[in-house]
């Protein structure tokens, strides 16, 4: 199957450089791109990486980000897996909004119709999702909606953010909020990448990144503007992030991690951290799955760090027997 790149979309080129600036981790050109379509005609780029005869992971992303930026933890699998990819609409490689929906039920219909294509497109093969944040969510979500489904024979959760730790007792409403009214506040243009990537330096829940990483996010989050005179523009508009904020605490009251039949792994940040959630609201729900964190990280440790991320993430799949 051969590799190409949609001409409408100018996110991926220029992965390899910063605005001159060689990036430490350099996102190879996938095997493959196929296009899944939502319910609306719109195109999602799924990418293939990695061994076609391995194992296969399916992987995305938090609300924000892109797959491409997650590179640091699943460059770890491409010699003995096949690495699927791909973007939240709105993210990454697919087109910016034109009026279709943003929320979470229309996000849950995408993750269907992905693995559709990716079976129709790559081939019938068991799966293991990969998934980091609102990719978290939108996975037990999908399980809890559609319980017989077979998409995946296992979960691996990074920081599924459900219950966050405030002084005196844990909620996550107040900090959903918080995080929405400061994404509205947010530069979407930037004469160059660098601009983006020296204001991620400066955030404080970023100052835990591995090294290269800021750059990283800066090139996976944007593509050219229009006019190549107006710089670089988000891929994912502020307004649409800043909304998920809010949505993800409505709906991931639903996320009920005791009604998942697949084998899970949640590995999630310090909980000690100030930056950091656990994985259910209900006591039970947190026993109910194999939970674990990596220390002195926060909400970002695939970021943070991602070699103990891919460590833990195959120790889960071999010892499930699912590698």
């Amino acid at each position: 199957m051969s590799c190409w790149l949609p001409e409408s979309n100018d996110s991926r080129r220029g992965l390899e450089s910063n605005g001159g600036n060689t990036l430490k981790w350099n996102v190879p050109p996938p095997r493959a791109v196929v296009e899944a379509s939502t319910v609306c005609g719109q195109k999602i780029y799924v990418r293939q990486h990695g061994n076609p005869d391995g194992p296969r992971l399916v992987l995305s992303h938090g609300n924000g980000l892109a797959a491409d930026v997650l590179y640091p933890l699943w460059s770890h699998f491409l010699r003995r897996f096949e690495v699927v990819v791909f973007d939240v609409r709105h993210h990454g490689w697919n087109p910016r909004p034109t009026g279709a929906p943003h929320h979470i039920p229309a996000f849950l219909d995408d993750f269907a119709r992905v693995m559709e294509c990716i079976r129709q497109r790559l081939g019938e093969k068991s799966a293991v999702g990969v998934f980091h944040s609102l990719g978290s969510v939108l996975a037990v979500l999908d399980q809890v909606r559609r319980p017989d489904n077979r998409d995946y024979s296992g979960l691996m959760l990074f920081e599924l953010p459900l219950l966050f730790r405030k002084r005196g007792g844990w909620d996550m409403g107040p900090r959903a909020r918080a995080m929405s009214e400061r994404t509205r506040r947010r530069k979407e243009h930037y004469g160059a990448r660098e601009e983006l990537a020296d204001e991620i330096r400066a955030m404080t829940h970023y100052q835990g990144l591995a090294d290269g990483v800021h750059d990283l996010i800066a090139a996976a989050t944007t593509r050219p503007a229009q006019n190549p005179a107006d710089g670089y523009v988000v891929c994912c508009p502020r307004g649409y992030e800043a909304r998920l904020y809010e949505d993800l605490w409505v709906y991931g009251t639903l996320a009920d991690l005791c009604r998942i039949q697949i084998p899970v792994k949640v590995l999630g940040g310090d909980p000690t951290c100030k930056f950091s959630f656990l994985p259910s609201l209900r006591l039970d729900g947190i026993a109910a799955v194999d939970y674990d964190y990596v220390p002195d990280t926060s909400h970002l440790l695939p970021l943070e760090e991602p070699e103990a991320c891919a460590a833990a993430t195959l120790e889960f799949l071999e010892s499930r027997g699912l590698a």
